[in-house]
């Protein structure tokens, strides 16, 4: 048997993945919501919000008996939107180079 299954350092390997992504995303989006026009700032606010939402949604949702196997519906609410919200930033880097590359 593998030793990687009983060791924790494919969960950190995986968590800081997350952080990362999660801290790019927003870091990304609140530097476009500065220098967007201001038609596309609702949609950087809205990344922003998903995102926020999202990690406030979790965070507010633990699960009360720790190691239980159970994962509470708030918390996995909370994780759909926050991969949304990188989804909808990914998008949004997508459609700014498709748009620079025409021009």
């Amino acid at each position: 048997m593998s030793g990687l299954v009983h060791d924790r350092t494919g969960d950190v390997i995986a968590l800081a993945t997350l952080a990362l992504l999660y801290f790019g995303g927003v870091g990304l989006a609140l530097w476009r919501i500065r220098t967007a026009a201001p038609r596309g700032k609702l949609y950087w606010i809205a990344c922003i919000a998903l995102l926020a939402g999202g990690a406030i949604a979790m965070t507010a949702n633990l699960s009360p008996i720790p190691n239980s196997g159970e994962m509470p519906p708030g918390f996995a609410l909370g994780v759909e939107a926050v991969l949304l919200g990188l989804a909808l930033v990914a998008a949004g880097c997508a459609w700014l180079m498709l748009r620079a590359r025409r021009s």
